[in-house]
């Protein structure tokens, strides 16, 4: 819905003169309007171009291979009970990591599987992943799963509940798995739930890729939307200001 108004809102910008004009509407209301409408067009594509920038940058990040866990974060199952491949390639990149981990010579991180059970759903998303990850040969000795959440911020404030009670150490070394268009996102949803952790993440079909990046635009203008409100309240006030001058 948000993405419709947003889209309906950009269009709209450009009818907006040729609506004031046949509709003779005061040269203040045009004046009102006309700004408001261009902080707006300024302020998305800004915030859009800085969320790139960010997204971009958080793919050249490489965690060492001396890590104790690894979150991998679930998604919807295939008839509510097999793992589709688009969540597939989060687990295949959490035992990539796993397995250089170990070819290095350190211990093997234990591998964290962090989803619930959906209402269409048969199993855990979790339960699922994990038997995923055993027939792809890992150790269920390294395997935790997380049945509980059903959002990214869940996965991580939940896998970071069984971390600590599972582990022994202080400050554990954690990292979490997703889809390379995720990761920045989901590090958000990581500090919010004060987990420090960072994301590696899993090659997506391009054919995909540019709808899931809008996606995730759209869902951080809501993770932001205090912000958004702020913007709007400031350039209604600024909008109105200048009225006010233009006619002193």
């Amino acid at each position: 819905m948000l993405t419709l108004l947003i889209a309906l809102a950009i269009i709209g910008s450009f009818f907006i003169p040729i609506i004031t004009r046949l509709l003779h509407i005061p040269a203040d209301v045009k004046l009102f309007v006309s700004i408001i409408v261009s902080v707006f067009l300024l302020y998305i594509p800004l915030f859009f171009y800085l969320y790139l920038t960010s997204l971009i940058i958080y793919q050249f990040n490489r965690p060492r291979y001396q890590q104790d866990y690894i979150i991998v974060l679930g998604s919807g199952l295939i008839d509510g009970q097999f793992v589709p491949p688009l969540l597939a390639s989060r687990i295949n990149r959490a035992i990539r990591f796993y397995d250089k981990q170990v070819k290095k010579g350190r211990p093997a991180p234990k591998l964290v599987f962090s989803g619930g059970q959906g209402p269409d759903e048969k199993l855990p998303e979790s339960v699922a992943m994990q038997r995923y990850a055993i027939e792809q040969g890992i150790p269920i000795k390294d395997t935790l799963t997380e049945e509980k959440s059903v959002n990214t911020l869940q996965n991580m404030q939940f896998s970071k509940d069984i971390i600590m009670a599972d582990t022994t150490k202080s400050n554990p070394k954690i990292i979490f798995a997703t889809n390379n268009y995720h990761t920045f996102r989901a590090g958000l949803f990581a500090k919010q739930a004060r987990l420090k952790a960072d994301g590696i993440g899993a090659k997506t079909s391009r054919y995909f890729l540019p709808n899931a990046i809008i996606r995730e635009f759209i869902a951080i203008l809501k993770m932001k939307q205090h912000q958004f409100i702020l913007v709007a309240i400031a350039s209604v006030a600024f909008a109105a200001l200048t009225v006010l001058l233009n006619h002193m």
